[in-house]
């Protein structure tokens, strides 16, 4: 009877001892925006002091503007350490503490929490790679798959601002556009089908567009003068570093109702305005159609410019170039069609349109921008 009380007291010792090994964990935030961050603090009890901790988040640590499944998890060492995670995307994810086995792998047993992370009115990933280190793409939303748009409805324009944190240049009047596969056809934005053709993403659901450049044309007998041009502008994560080399990389398509095509070009700029080089060339000499906006030119030497005018409809053309800077904090890399005041460059593409508002002027889809 002795050893039978023994036996079930040494069985009760062991359930108590095990029971006291409780993992468990805090955060500062269990429901956020997307890009934002979650500290993850350690308050699991019972363990040895030096036990190895594996953390997994839920989001198989996704991160980056065009995200990879890197399959890594983090690990920590002791209780009350602290570790941090970005959420780049929105979704409801599982985080989940376990502990290292002396024998190598996981505990059966574990701890969760839900994180809940909404879709930001004006958000994008920060781009950084699983170790937090330098940014795979320098440039944030380069396929424009973050927007403002909470719906799929983009509205009577889905002008490029609602694609954080692209923009036009500072003092430009252009509004280049975004497009979707799940906007709605009615409005015409739809990637699939909208005002300027038809074209499927490069990547993901969304593309951008802008028109490079307008020439004159000769609308109701008289001679209307259009120099209208769009650009497209996105700030850096990180400034460009004197005397490294970079590789710049962007899909363009001309659109089907262009009738004009142009070269491209790419510039990077220490701040988003050209001041004084954005000169207006849109002058209506009394016809009846009025421009919508102005575009003014800017005039100002680009880094890159394709060599000739990219023709190709229905498909996508990589454009790629490399560059080495020569001048400190380039942060800032605008897209368009620079100098040529008098559009000696533009090709006529005679006859393929009609409508002259198509006719006289070159717009391009835009995706997948990596620098």
């Amino acid at each position: 009877m002795k050893s039978k009380l023994l036996f079930l007291f040494g069985l009760l010792m062991l359930s108590v001892v095990a029971r006291s090994q409780t993992l468990s964990f805090t955060v500062n935030q269990s429901t956020l925006v997307q890009g934002d961050s979650v500290a993850f603090s350690n308050t699991s009890t019972g363990f040895p002091s030096g036990q190895i901790y594996v953390w997994r988040f839920g989001d198989d640590c996704m991160t980056g503007a065009e995200p990879e499944i890197l399959g890594c998890e983090k690990t920590t060492t002791g209780v009350g350490t602290g570790i941090t995670h970005v959420y780049p995307f929105a979704g409801t994810y599982t985080a989940t503490l376990m502990y290292q086995l002396s024998g190598g792998g996981f505990s059966s047993t574990n701890y969760t929490m839900t994180i809940t992370v909404t879709k930001s009115l004006c958000s994008a990933p920060l781009g950084l790679n699983c170790s937090g280190g330098v940014p795979e793409n320098l440039v944030v939303n380069g396929s424009f798959e973050f927007d403002q748009i909470p719906t799929s409805n983009p509205g009577p324009g889905a002008v490029l601002t609602k694609s954080c944190p692209w923009t036009a240049p500072a003092g430009n009047a252009g509004s280049p556009d975004l497009y979707g596969l799940d906007f709605l056809l009615t409005n015409n934005y739809n990637a699939g089908n909208n005002i300027y053709g038809a074209q499927i993403p490069q990547e993901g659901i969304r593309y951008a567009g802008f028109v490079s450049a307008t020439a004159n044309y000769n609308p109701n007998g008289c001679t209307q003068v259009n120099k209208f041009r769009e650009y497209m502008q996105a700030p850096l994560q990180q400034a460009l570093q004197v005397g490294k080399t970079y590789v710049v990389q962007f899909w363009v398509s001309l659109s089907d109702n262009s009738g004009k095509a142009t070269p491209i070009s790419a510039k990077f700029t220490t701040a988003s305005g050209f001041g004084a080089d954005q000169q207006l060339q849109n002058l209506n000499l009394g016809c009846i159609f009025i421009p919508s906006a102005v575009g003014p030119i800017i005039n100002q030497t680009p880094d890159f410019t394709t060599p000739v005018s990219i023709t190709e409809k229905g498909e996508w053309t990589l454009v790629e170039f490399a560059i080495t800077p020569t001048v400190a904090n380039l942060q800032f890399l605008t897209i368009g069609y620079f100098n040529d005041i008098n559009n000696t460059g533009v090709t006529d593409l005679a006859g393929t349109q009609t409508n002259p508002l198509y006719d006289n002027r070159s717009y391009y889809y835009i995706d997948n921008v990596r620098v």
